[in-house]
């Protein structure tokens, strides 16, 4: 009899040990506090939306940690929190962070609205990334869901300029002055503009635009004599600036009345790259040409090549991460200088360490790789080692590529204010970074990176800069340094 009690009461605590719960819970502004209806909530694959109070609940939950996700879209960052379930559960609360706005108008050189702009946003820290454009139809703006931070503003307008026409007959001439792109007021690049720092929850208006028209002149570029044949084909190209990130004068190149030229009629006085590609994964063909514009036209000559195929093999070096990587699961990835015009080329390394990428243009190339928590070592191209993983393909003719890994990557953990975003960008590269939510307790952890200097921030500026060695985790605190 006593073992059948004994075998009974371990059922019932068996049965209370296992019994499903609740998780319940209330998001708000964290600005004003009040509750927020229609806020997403996410569970795994369950998904609910707050009600008027805010408030939102999944039941019949099994024992266990479980990560939940609120989001809405006016509000720019999701907020995620661990909560367990249980038959009586305490709120979970969550608060999100109101998104910014900014408005003004755009006027010309004799203060007039200016229609046809778009307004883009970087955040000040790093101006090179683009968080977004906004088409103004009408000479007002109006910029809104901006995570809290400081950014700076920029306008291109394609609108022209008023020129007097000469009193002659025949077609007009071509223009002499265009609208370049200018930063908040009146800057012309991102080191000389000024920096508009934006609130949760608060409009900042008045950020006016009077847009002052610059020289431009003329290019026209032929393709060499002993260019690959690209006629019958759609070519894609334009005049690059290295400040030009954002793939602004770029675009199909439409030959001029000759077979083999194409004209720009419109061109800023500085140094380009001249860039042109074949559209088209088939017989692919392209080339790229430095090009320097002072105040009279350009007559330029470039050299379109054949694409080339790459092979390459990739060896893991030994660590004690090394055995928790699979080679199948990594990805070789060649990026150009241009990556915003040009999509990545890469392969799936297979199981023996080969890979193959196919049709390269000829030109500047770095090396990069995803997919498992390894970084780049060393690359050689043949027998000689690469300086920076930087592949010159310039010549039209490639060797086998040769790349060692390593797993023994580096990590950053800290604090941060909850409901804020920790972004990372490595110095010595700018295609090394991202972004990780902080949780709601405060913690963050960047895992996978490889040795090097970075700049890590709680939103989209200022932060802190670290160095990290080979498998080292270092700490930040970036509750006060936004």
């Amino acid at each position: 009899m006593k073992a059948v009690l004994l075998a009974l009461s371990l059922s019932v605590v068996a049965a209370a040990q296992t019994r499903n719960g609740s998780i319940i819970g209330v998001v708000s502004d964290s600005v004003t506090h009040h509750p927020l209806r229609n806020v997403l909530v996410t569970l795994e694959q369950q998904q609910v939306s707050t009600d008027d109070a805010g408030a939102f609940a999944f039941h019949d939950l099994k024992p266990g940690q479980y990560r939940i996700a609120a989001e809405r879209p006016d509000y720019p960052a999701f907020i995620e929190v661990t909560a367990s379930p249980a038959a009586d559960p305490d709120p979970v609360h969550i608060e999100l962070v109101p998104g910014a706005a900014v408005s003004g108008r755009i006027l010309d050189e004799d203060g007039d609205p200016l229609a046809g702009c778009n307004v883009q946003t970087h955040p000040a820290g790093h101006p090179e990334l683009f968080i977004g454009r906004s088409a103004a139809e009408s000479s007002e703006y109006r910029l809104f869901g901006l995570q809290p931070g400081k950014y700076m503003l920029a306008v291109q307008c394609a609108a022209p300029v008023f020129q007097p026409r000469p009193f002659s007959a025949g077609p007009d001439p071509p223009p002499s002055l265009a609208y370049p792109l200018q930063f908040y007021p009146a800057a012309p690049d991102a080191a000389s503009a000024e920096t508009i720092e934006l609130a949760p929850g608060i409009e900042k208006t008045g950020i006016d635009f009077r847009m002052r028209p610059a020289h431009v002149t003329q290019v026209r570029v032929v393709t060499a004599p002993s260019s690959a044949d690209w006629r019958g084909r759609d070519l894609f190209g334009g005049l690059i600036q290295p400040t030009d990130l954002w793939g602004n004068r770029v675009g199909r190149m439409t030959p001029d009345s000759a077979e083999n030229s194409f004209f720009f009629p419109q061109v800023f006085p500085g140094s380009y790259d001249l860039l042109a590609i074949t559209l088209g994964p088939e017989n692919r063909m392209g080339g790229i040409q430095r090009v320097e514009v002072k105040d009279q036209p350009v007559n330029a000559v470039i050299e379109l090549k054949h694409a080339v195929d790459i092979h390459g093999t990739v060896e893991l070096e030994s660590s004690a991460n090394s055995s928790k990587i699979q080679l199948s699961k990594i990805y070789i990835q060649l990026i150009s200088d241009y990556p915003q015009f040009m999509p990545p080329l890469g392969d799936k390394v297979k199981p023996d360490g080969s890979f193959a990428i196919s049709a390269v243009i000829p030109m500047r190339l770095r090396v990069y790789t995803h997919g498992a928590y390894v970084f780049i070592k060393s690359v050689w191209l043949g027998s000689k080692e690469l300086i920076g993983n930087t592949l010159d393909l310039s010549s039209g003719s490639a060797d086998t590529l040769k790349i060692e890994l390593s797993a023994n990557t580096a990590s950053i953990r800290g604090t941060a204010p909850p409901g804020t975003a920790v972004t990372f960008r490595n110095l010595d590269d700018k295609l090394l970074s991202g972004s990780r939510p902080v949780a709601q307790s405060g913690q963050f952890r960047i895992e996978g990176l490889a040795p090097g200097r970075y700049r890590v921030a709680a939103g989209e500026d200022g932060g802190s800069e670290i160095a990290v060695q080979e498998g080292e985790t270092a700490t930040l605190d970036l509750t006060n340094n936004q």
